[in-house]
């Protein structure tokens, strides 16, 4: 018999040493900076993105605002996906004084493991919740902050949820702590990109388990690879993708789901030769991208192409299928605000996977939104998500 993911999370909490009764949890290191400051960083991330002379207006404006807020990094307990105990880390943002207005859960996109929350003390996702009122959660991605000598963990929605519910237990019990109250049960969460799988997981598991003390109010979810079996289908047809991710993947898969795939049987020779480059995630996918190219033809192996796939492709697309977050019957409730978002254009991740995911929804979910742009990149789309998120804190 399985043990749902929160009840397994919290028997292994019970089973490793605490600091007294309380949640374990440590701050790594914090820092106080202004709404200015702030965003001085998001500008230096996104600046060739926002360069428009009504938003540098209303950045400039922004920026009189004095509010300091908060960056805490947290250590804190949690498992990895055959059960074994781990620290992690992960991050907390909000404004340093007023009343909370709900919290922001993010599952994080994927970068390289130099630039996460908890190292940088500061992530772009957490800048427009903590901005608005908000406490932002972000817990580090399995294989970054405390966890980098694993590798990382892609697909793996269980992972993700596993890892936000026991960070949002370790801040809890901080904030009880430090300001002797508990963290808003009104929640908001976001994924984009590899992220939306996460937190449309998360969205399921806290409606599931309401023991949890956790009321979703919205989910905001951007081109999402909901089914991965169909996104790697849908890439070999479009034979382009300017994300070098997938020797990632398989190094995930073996670590984590005992895939044994042979990247010999994957890739091309070019690849295997720098194989702790393109796969280890130092490297960000997208300088990857750049330096062996877009074309699929160029660096995965020719039998990708050929009728009757060999036997390790066919693993891992078996594979790939037991990873899908589609569900035929989902609990999310109808009174959830569900926001979607993926264009036609997007080379990365392939829009037929929020397709499928919006045609699974549209009947039981009056509520559904559905933006489905016909040329925008993945990238605009990835900003697009993070607007659609403002204009609903702001109501």
């Amino acid at each position: 018999m399985r043990l749902p993911l929160f009840l397994l999370s919290f028997l292994l909490l019970l089973a490793i040493p605490a600091s007294g009764d309380e949640v374990f949890f440590e701050v790594i290191r914090e820092r106080r900076c202004t709404v200015s400051e702030m965003i001085d960083e998001f500008v230096a991330e996104f600046g060739s993105q926002i360069d428009t002379v009504p938003l540098r207006n209303e950045i400039r404006l922004a920026k009189r605002i004095g509010r300091p807020c908060r960056f805490v990094a947290l250590r804190y307990r949690t498992t990895l996906p055959d059960g074994s105990p781990v620290e992690a880390s992960g991050l907390l943002a909000f404004p340093d004084r007023g009343r909370f207005k709900g919290t922001v859960e993010v599952s994080p996109v994927s970068k390289d493991k130099s630039k996460c929350g908890s190292k940088q003390l500061f992530a772009s996702e957490a800048f427009l919740p903590a901005f608005l009122g908000y406490v932002a959660l972000i817990p580090d991605l399995l294989g970054f902050g405390l966890t980098e000598a694993w590798d990382n963990c892609y697909l793996m929605a269980d992972q993700s949820v596993r890892m936000g519910v026991d960070f949002r237990l370790a801040a809890n019990a901080w904030f009880k702590s430090e300001m002797g109250r508990e963290l808003p049960a009104r929640t908001v969460l976001m994924g984009y990109s590899l992220g939306a799988n996460g937190a449309l997981a998360l969205a399921r598991e806290y409606v599931s388990h309401p023991e949890l003390g956790v009321k979703p109010k919205a989910l905001f979810l951007g081109s999402g690879p909901y089914d991965p079996r169909l996104a790697l289908e849908s890439m070999l047809t479009s034979g382009r993708m300017d994300y070098m991710l997938y020797p990632g993947i398989v190094r995930s898969l073996n670590a984590y789901c005992d895939a044994n795939l042979d990247p010999a049987d994957l890739f091309q020779p070019s690849i295997l030769v720098h194989w702790e480059e393109v796969s280890g995630g130092w490297e960000d996918p997208t300088v990857l991208a750049e330096r062996y190219g877009t074309d699929l033809h160029a660096y995965l192996h020719p039998d990708f192409f050929r009728e009757g796939y060999n036997p390790t492709i066919r693993r891992l697309f078996d594979v790939l299928e037991t990873l899908t977050v589609l569900q035929p019957d989902d609990p999310l409730p109808a009174g959830l605000y569900v926001r979607l978002r993926h264009s036609a254009a997007d080379n990365i991740v392939p829009v037929a996977c929020t397709d499928r995911l919006y045609r699974q929804w549209h009947k039981p979910l009056d509520n559904v939104h559905y933006r489905r742009h016909r040329t925008d990149t993945h990238y605009d789309q990835g900003a697009q998500t993070y607007i659609d998120l403002m204009l609903y804190l702001l109501r």
